[in-house]
């Protein structure tokens, strides 16, 4: 009996083989490190211009924070000037800041510039830029943003609320006087509120006084003359003549031809809790024919309630020249030798009480009224009475809106 089995090969991995494979791991390895590397130092560059940013915005920020308009307490906005490069210790890195102001037109806004660098872990030096701008606005409007849009406060105009006359006069103790159009005698002159635009005072001031002279002093030597107990929010605009002979097209409504008639403005207010009087209205209508065209200029205070909103109707009233009996006034009517009186608008229709107040709507609504809010640019157009108010469709070619829609005519709705 044969004993002897074959020998079985025996079978393994060659050394040649198991370098390969360890070369091939190695790469690998390589690879993630090298990856791990590139992330980190990403990531450290990215940890590096965020807190640029952060020191760029908080320098920014700094300037932004000023206190007053003029250089009379704390911080104020002719500071925001050049200023000297400083070093800051960031958390792993150190970096340079520079600042500089290129316009230092005030109070125009001021365009500010910061830059930061630095030298980042490869020895590369880095840098971010930011600028902006930074507009002469009293800190006390920093929260203008979260007010309606149609209220104006964040406009402002010669640093003070845009509903305020233009001529008013700036007493430069936050408040400003105006004189509005009167005739002989003793004047009534307003004070307004520069930051509100409300008027906070009603003073008398002597015959002679005028808005170029009056001042704060004028008004305090009549104290005792100057109503404090209540606030008046401005309705204000312009009452326009079209030519008499041609219907009135748009281009006659941009730029009427007509002569200025003698005239009151009457307002009927259907608000509740006014003082008396409610309201008090001047106008600069001639008292006598002239022979040059120009548009009426009215103010009227409105004295504001509890809730300062109000609602109501503001009419025309047509006056006789002073040289003419009181029965040869013009009169309104739909007849050819009668006038019309036609509204500037952009509304489509006599307005809703949900209407805004500002689209001058036929009938000035409560829900359409912003509390503690003036009116401006309440502006009419006198027409033939046989003529009809002309309508315009804003176009990009003609970018002015002059659409009117009647306002009175003699006839229900419209007297």
């Amino acid at each position: 009996m044969n004993t002897n089995r074959p020998v079985r090969l025996r079978r393994g991995v060659s050394l040649i083989e198991a370098v390969v494979a360890l070369a091939v791991m190695a790469f690998g390895l390589v690879a993630i490190v090298g990856l791990q590397a590139t992330l980190r130092s990403n990531a450290d560059m990215s940890k590096q211009r965020a807190e640029a940013v952060r020191i760029a915005q908080e320098e920014i920020e700094r300037w932004r924070a000023f206190v007053t308009l003029q250089a009379d307490a704390g911080v104020d906005f002719t500071d925001i000037a050049d200023m000297p490069d400083i070093q800051t210790v960031g958390l792993n890195a150190n970096y340079t800041v520079s600042r500089s102001v290129p316009q230092l037109q005030a109070p125009a806004p001021k365009t500010v510039a910061v830059n930061v660098s630095w030298v980042d872990r490869t020895g590369q030096t880095q840098t971010i830029a930011l600028n902006t701008a930074i507009a002469g606005i009293s800190p006390e409007l920093a929260g203008a943003l979260v007010l309606p849009q149609n209220s104006g406060s964040a406009n402002r105009v010669n640093n003070r609320h845009p509903l305020i006359p233009r001529k008013a006069r700036d007493f430069g103790d936050g408040t400003s006087g105006f004189v509005p159009p009167q005739g002989a005698g003793e004047k009534v002159a307003w004070v307004f509120n520069n930051v509100t635009g409300l008027i906070e005072r009603t003073c008398l001031v002597e015959a002679d006084a005028s808005t170029e002279t009056l001042s704060a002093a004028s008004v305090a030597a009549n104290l005792d003359s100057c109503d404090t107990s209540r606030t008046a929010q401005l309705l204000s605009g312009h009452v326009n003549f079209a030519g008499w002979q041609e219907q009135p097209d748009e281009t006659e409504a941009e730029a009427p031809t007509g002569l200025p008639l003698n005239l009151d403005m009457k307002l009927s207010l259907t608000s509740t809790g006014h003082p008396e009087p409610a309201y008090a209205c001047f106008d600069d209508s001639p008292q006598t024919p002239e022979d040059s065209t120009g548009p009426v200029t009215y103010f009227c205070a409105i004295y504001s309630n509890q809730d300062r909103t109000w609602s109501g109707r503001l009419r025309v009233l047509p006056l006789a020249f002073s040289d003419q009996a009181s029965e040869a006034a013009w009169s309104i009517g739909t007849e050819a030798s009668e006038h019309k009186v036609c509204r500037y608008t952009v509304l489509a229709d006599d307005g809703s009480a949900k209407s805004k107040n500002s689209a001058h709507p036929l009938d000035y609504s409560q829900e359409g009224s912003v509390p503690g809010a003036s009116l401006r640019d309440q502006n009419f157009l006198v027409v033939r009475g046989s003529h009809s108010c002309p309508a315009d469709a804003l176009t990009s070619v003609d970018p002015v809106n002059s659409n009117t829609r009647v306002h009175q005519n003699g006839l229900h709705p419209y007297t």
